[in-house]
């Protein structure tokens, strides 16, 4: 049987299921049991946080022929046809791919045939930022009054691109980064089902590669296991993403803390050695000051991608040091990470701000 990867294995199938867009999804369940839909909808925001995912879900619910409440009863034909891939009164458009104004007068042609078996004809239009100009306009008016049995689902991680005459012409949803805490549940919880033995020190050096992505915390994820020989561990993850462990990092820092400039250079030198981003380890050595000056200044600060571990061992890494000792750290490493940017010879640029 071919495998199926963990982001498309695991894509919500409910409103209830996609993570971290509550305020939207609840917006979408109570529109359609109060049967107020809207004839055109916008979502916007970063990649991989469930745009996709959410306009399947709707586009499913307004086809279902037998829907109570919110949700699809996924009996029915309409809904087979969603389980076997193939939704015959959903047309998603890629329209990076279709950009031209030739592409949405044949769009305009389609809208007036009705649904072959659901209530609703639902086009999704993914990535509509990249329409011409003129596609925009030829868009316009078929947008603003489409017929009754046409709901049009836009999709874009560039919202300003498009045009202020169409985004009067939808109602918006911006979807949000998911947070650190939701989307180390929800690695933990598909790793439990997936019967994936692993370390939790190993899943919040995930969630930060992910950047409030899920569906590149589950590609990661996917690479991790298979790096890992179906198991994952802290220090395997660390060495595919190319960083430092956070063991590695907190040391580091500690030896900056301590004006240990010999134990510095050789945290540095241990980094090249082992094939380390350096330019990584110095935005990580960033983040972890910052998070030490945010436990100084109110030290009931929590951050939910931390192990409890991890957590003990960073507010001890500093409790020695002053506040204004960390923002002199944090500048040093700050103004780093730019020249390393800039300069031939990276490593100098950080053994340099190791050793101010």
């Amino acid at each position: 049987m071919t495998y199926q990867v963990l982001a498309r294995k695991w894509r919500p199938a409910a409103f209830d299921t996609v993570v971290g867009q509550e305020p939207i999804t609840r917006t979408l369940k109570n529109a359609l049991v109060s049967g107020r839909v809207a004839h055109a909808y916008l979502f916007t925001g970063p990649r991989g946080v469930g745009k996709t995912t959410t306009a399947r879900l709707l586009a499913k619910a307004l086809c279902c022929t037998a829907r109570a409440g919110a949700e699809a009863c996924g009996a029915c034909p309409s809904c087979q046809d969603f389980v076997s891939g193939a939704p015959v009164d959903v047309l998603e458009i890629d329209a990076a791919s279709n950009t031209s104004v030739d592409d949405i007068r044949t769009l305009r042609e389609n809208v007036k045939y009705a649904p072959a078996r659901g209530r609703f004809k639902v086009y999704i239009v993914d990535e509509v930022h990249m329409l011409s100009g003129s596609a925009f306009n030829a868009f316009l008016k078929t947008l603003e009054e489409p017929p009754p049995h046409v709901v049009f689902i836009l999709a874009t991680t560039e919202p300003k691109r498009i045009p202020a005459t169409v985004l009067s012409r939808c109602q918006r949803f911006d979807f949000k980064p998911i947070p650190p805490e939701l989307l180390t549940a929800s690695l933990a919880e598909i790793l439990t089902k997936e019967q994936v033995p692993f370390e939790g020190a190993a899943l919040p050096m995930l969630v930060r590669a992910a950047e409030g992505s899920l569906r590149d915390a589950l590609s990661l994820l996917d690479t991790a296991i298979a790096y890992g020989e179906g198991r994952l561990d802290e220090a395997e993850v660390a060495r595919l993403l190319g960083s430092s462990s956070p063991v590695h990092v907190r040391a580091f820092v500690t030896a900056l803390l301590g004006r240990d400039g010999a134990a510095a250079l050789e945290a540095i030198d241990r980094a090249a050695q082992a094939g380390e981003d350096l330019s990584l380890l110095c935005r990580e050595v960033i983040e972890t000051v910052r998070r030490l000056l945010v436990l100084k200044v109110g030290p009931s600060g929590v951050f939910a991608d931390l192990a409890p571990n991890e957590a003990e061992s960073l507010q001890a890494a500093g409790a020695a040091s002053t506040a204004d000792e960390l923002i002199y750290l944090l500048r040093a490493f700050l103004e780093a990470d730019g020249e390393m940017r800039r300069s031939p010879y990276p490593r100098v640029e950080l053994e340099i701000a190791a050793v101010r």
